[in-house]
C-alpha cells in the first residue's frame, strides 16, 4: 500500500524532503512505518519520542493499522518567539 508522508521542521530535514510516498505491506501499522522510515533515514530514528504523528489530519498516540492512500504527518515540536 502507498502512504504519503509529510514532514515538518527537523523531521523534514531528517527525511531530506517535505513529502514522500512510502510503500508498505498491507496491514502495516504505525510502528512499521516508523521502523521503515528510521531504516531509510537514520537521522529520524532518534526523534520519534518528540514527534507527534497525525493520520489523515487526526493526531494519534496509538499504533493504528494503516490503510493505503492515507497521509501521515510528522510534527516535531516547534520553538520560536
Amino acid at each position: 500500500m502507498k502512504l504519503t508522508v509529510v514532514a515538518f521542521a527537523s523531521a523534514r530535514e531528517a527525511l531530506g524532503s517535505s513529502e514522500l510516498v512510502l510503500e508498505l505491506e498491507a496491514g502495516s501499522d504505525l510502528d512499521a512505518l516508523r521502523r521503515e522510515l528510521s531504516a531509510k533515514h537514520p537521522d529520524l530514528a532518534g526523534q520519534w519520542e518528540r514527534i507527534a504523528v497525525a493520520v489523515d489530519g487526526q493526531l494519534t498516540r496509538d499504533n493504528p493499522v494503516l490503510r493505503g492512500d492515507q497521509e501521515i504527518a510528522l510534527l516535531p515540536p516547534v520553538s520560536g518567539g
